[in-house]
């Protein structure tokens, strides 16, 4: 699934006040970026969903296909024998 990037502090004064700056953009920013990752969120589940409704329905199809074969095959015996 899609997640912003996770925020780590780096060793000493530089990483603290590295991760406060990246903290405070991250809320300044939230506005603009939020709205897009769920945008994108919500487009990778519905691919999710579609692509698991079609491997349903496609499996539904090659369990008919493989009754309506064997019906087939069953039909055409009969005619065989019968002539």
């Amino acid at each position: 699934m899609l997640e912003s990037p996770r925020l780590e502090q780096g060793p000493g004064t530089r990483g603290r006040v590295a991760f406060f700056v990246k903290r405070i953009v991250r809320k300044l920013s939230a506005w603009y970026v939020d709205p897009r990752f769920n945008e994108a969120r919500a487009h990778l589940e519905d691919q999710q969903r579609t692509i698991i409704f079609l491997r349903k329905e496609l499996d539904y199809t090659h369990r008919e296909l493989s009754q309506l074969s064997l019906r087939l095959h069953q039909l055409e015996e009969r005619n065989r024998s019968s002539l």
